[in-house]
């Protein structure tokens, strides 16, 4: 082998160890990413003066391999505040009231609700429609939160890369 394959050999002999993922250039912590998403859905429930039905929080891949990076993702049910139950809420209603406190709708973010974004974490939200006569009534809204991709530690190893955590006591205390 000649002397200048050897940088080749020895990165080639790197990857192949290592693997090939994201690069993070400012990389958090799995408590920081925690915290971000925990804050915003603290924060989404105060702004629309929900009641939590649900919040559960795990990782989520960055990309389509389900390798680091990963980021925070919480997902939340939530009652809103006199609205019948049994009946669906009005959509923008519930878009006016996020945008009074300064959520600005992320038009970069692709999805079939309606995407807002604060501090670097995405916060997509569904009206979910009436239920069934014979099913009893979950809440009114889906509220998917996306922290930044930047938590490098691989959560397929401890099992968090799923929505798996209760946080309702996390989300819902002041």
């Amino acid at each position: 082998m000649r002397l200048v394959h050897l940088p080749i050999a020895a990165a080639l002999a790197l990857l192949s160890v290592t693997g090939c993922a994201d690069t993070v250039s400012n990389p958090i912590s799995p408590q920081d990413a925690r915290r971000q998403v925990v804050d915003v859905s603290r924060q989404v429930v105060s702004d629309l003066g929900g009641e939590v039905a649900e919040a559960t929080f795990g990782y989520k891949s960055c990309n389509d391999q389900g390798e680091a990076p990963f980021q925070g993702h919480g997902y939340l049910l939530l009652w809103m505040p006199g609205a019948d139950r049994s009946r669906e809420v009005s959509p923008d209603s519930v878009m006016e009231r996020l945008r009074q406190h300064g959520w600005q709708t992320n038009p970069d973010f692709k999805s079939h609700g309606t995407a807002f974004t604060r501090d670097g974490v995405d916060v997509n939200v569904w009206v979910i429609p009436p239920p069934k006569p014979d099913d009893p009534p979950i809440a009114h809204l889906s509220v998917d939160v996306l922290g930044e991709c930047r938590d490098t530690f691989d959560h397929r190893t401890d099992h968090t890369d799923r929505l798996s955590e209760d946080v309702r006591g996390d989300v819902t205390s002041g």
